[in-house]
């Protein structure tokens, strides 16, 4: 076997739990920093909406804009990975 079959058989398959993983957590904490950037920043986006939602006491606008693109985000990612790790669950 070389290297390349090895890297490709083996080692790729075993690190994707952990890569998914990790891409799940990142994706959280990365919408987190762009929302805080663009209210630190003042720039148009997500942040300002936010921030001009939560000044008018809107409250269902302050989470819903976050909580819907949360949530759209990692079920896309969360389908990736049911497709990438098929052997992995088999019952979902």
């Amino acid at each position: 076997m070389t290297w390349a079959e090895l890297v490709l058989s083996l080692t790729i398959p075993s690190a994707l739990p952990d890569i998914t993983t990790g891409a799940r957590i990142s994706l959280a904490i990365a919408l987190i920093l762009a929302v805080v950037t663009e209210m630190q920043a003042s720039l148009p986006g997500l942040g300002s909406d936010t921030f001009q939602a939560r000044r008018a006491f809107r409250s269902p606008e302050l989470y819903a804009g976050l909580g819907v693109l949360l949530f759209l985000l990692s079920h896309a990612l969360r389908l990736i990975e049911r497709r990438l790790l098929r052997w992995r669950n088999p019952q979902n």
